[in-house]
């Protein structure tokens, strides 16, 4: 009988101990003790996340597969854009330190410690705009356009023009930004901006905030749907309306 107890209390403690000891074993280290090619991965992946914007209302936009005609090589001293034509566009960086950089379909931007920089394959010259002591970069990219918004500003570089604007924030957040061929969008907490890039034409709507579920650019008409109604814009005829739903 003792024999019998002294085995079921074996058993126990056993059980006990494999259901306490973890189901792998934790390796202490550091970021610099791992491989060099996944030190390299997690750098990138966070580097994307840390310049990358994301909308705060769902896109319904269907895009079409866009390809990306512009490219860009960095030396020491100098970045070069070489369009769609084979044409090699220079910017001398005067020292500059590059922070950040992307092309996509027919533009590419730049972030340095001192300026943002748009090309596109529309122009010769690099165009820049400095920067107001800002830390933060979230960029996102259209065909034509590219958005970049900082903790003071949005950015909006227009590729068909060459050129960028400025609009600033102040106690405003900024709900989703978009371009799809001519058209560009911008909702804020506060306003609703429609644009017309090519002419370089912005419409702007006030609004009290609203509960924002999404946007669609299609063919030559901006929807933006809030509750119980949907802000259109007509490209063609330069109209917003206000139109309300059913419940």
């Amino acid at each position: 009988m003792k024999n019998v107890l002294l085995l079921f209390l074996v058993l126990a403690v056993s059980s006990v101990n494999l259901i306490a000891e973890p189901p792998f074993r934790q390796i202490s280290g550091n970021f610099f003790q791992l491989a060099p090619q996944t030190r390299a991965l997690l750098m990138e992946t966070d580097n994307k996340d840390k310049f990358e914007f994301y909308d705060r209302i769902t896109d319904k936009s269907a895009y079409p597969y866009i390809e990306t005609t512009i490219s860009f090589t960095q030396s020491p001293f100098s970045y070069f854009a070489f369009t769609y034509d084979g044409e090699k566009i220079g910017y001398s960086t005067r020292g500059e330190k590059l922070q950040h950089s992307k092309c996509y379909g027919n533009i590419c931007l730049f972030v340095t410690d001192r300026n943002m920089l748009g090309v596109s394959n529309y122009d010769s010259n690099f165009q820049k705009t400095s920067i107001y002591n800002e830390e933060v970069f979230k960029l996102k990219f259209g065909q034509n356009v590219g958005f970049i918004v900082t903790e003071r500003h949005l950015y909006i570089y227009n590729g068909f023009l060459n050129q960028w604007n400025r609009m600033g924030l102040e106690s405003e957040s900024i709900y989703a930004v978009a371009n799809k061929n001519d058209l560009g969008l911008v909702v804020t907490s506060k306003r609703i901006f429609f644009y017309k890039f090519p002419t370089d034409e912005v419409f702007e709507v006030s609004h009290p905030e609203r509960r924002f579920s999404s946007f669609e650019i299609k063919d030559n008409f901006i929807f933006v749907h809030a509750f119980g109604r949907v802000i259109q814009f007509d490209a063609k005829d330069n109209q917003t309306s206000e139109i309300l739903l059913d419940r």
